[in-house]
């Protein structure tokens, strides 16, 4: 099988590439920052307003798979989502799409799976939302849509996460690089299609996560709708708020085919490297 994963110098796209590399042909395109731990012979750059350059990479590639895990401006990505589409519709191909739990960023009245409606409010989930419906409508079967929630790494884990102040009625859901990119090849090894959210079966306070890093020094306080509203970039009306005042920015999965990557907020932090003995 070859792989072709664009964005592969970021974090995802980097653990994709490690992994996948151990039983499939595997190349990847990275923008301005050469990733040095990564097979030289294999990457390519590519600027994602450059479709000649995308087009003679998919003709050379002539790939099974495209994984996109890109990022930049969204309307070049969009342009080069739309690209992609148009030239795997010729083939056989299929298309795997990393996409974000800020589809549902103007929900935030509960965890959500892969049965509720996106929701977006910010301009980064309706981004994400229109190159899901995109991909989905050009490649039917042949598109799997992969959402994600906080990813957790050492350097993620090595500062404040959510900022000043930490909020203690925010619920999170996370995960780990190395934990998505295998869930990723699974799907594709079983020619999933669809949505499927990969994130941690359970969710954590914002304030609790700090607590179990060992952080010291922030301030708890509640998040209000205004200032959540206002992080948007959003109408107060446009937000679904609990009714006991929690928000949650959460990811949960009702789909089986991924029980054995799912993993609890605990281990994840714990994975990050941030947790030393715990009580």
């Amino acid at each position: 099988m070859k792989i072709l994963i664009l964005g592969a110098s970021g974090t995802i796209g980097s653990a994709i590439f490690k992994s996948a590399s151990h039983k499939y042909q595997c190349w990847g395109t990275y923008n301005k920052n050469v990733p040095l731990d990564l097979n030289s012979e294999s990457i390519v750059q590519w600027s994602i307003e450059d479709t000649a350059t995308l087009t003679h990479l998919l003709e050379d590639v002539s790939p099974d798979v495209v994984i996109s895990s890109l990022s930049g401006d969204f309307e070049m990505q969009l342009s080069a989502h739309r690209h992609i589409a148009n030239f795997l519709r010729k083939t056989e191909a299929s298309m795997v799409f990393v996409s974000t739990a800020n589809v549902f960023d103007g929900a935030v009245d509960k965890p959500h799976t892969e049965l509720d409606a996106p929701y977006p409010v910010s301009r980064y989930g309706k981004f994400k939302l229109e190159c899901e419906q995109l991909l989905q409508l050009s490649l039917d079967e042949r598109c799997l849509i992969i959402r994600i929630p906080k990813i957790m790494t050492e350097d993620v884990a090595s500062n404040l996460i959510f900022g000043e102040p930490v909020y203690r009625n925010l619920y999170a859901s996370f995960n780990t690089p190395q934990n998505v990119a295998n869930a990723i090849i699974k799907c594709i090894q079983v020619r999933k299609h669809g949505v499927v959210h990969v994130s941690s079966y359970d969710f954590m306070s914002a304030d609790r996560a700090c607590i179990l890093m060992g952080k010291s020094g922030y301030i708890a306080e509640d998040l209000t709708l205004n200032a959540y509203a206002s992080m948007m970039d959003c109408q107060l009306t446009d937000v679904k708020l609990s009714t006991n005042g929690s928000f949650y920015f959460a990811l949960q999965s009702v789909d089986s085919i991924l029980e054995s990557f799912v993993v609890s907020c605990y281990d994840i932090v714990k994975a990050a490297g941030a947790m030393g003995d715990l009580p």
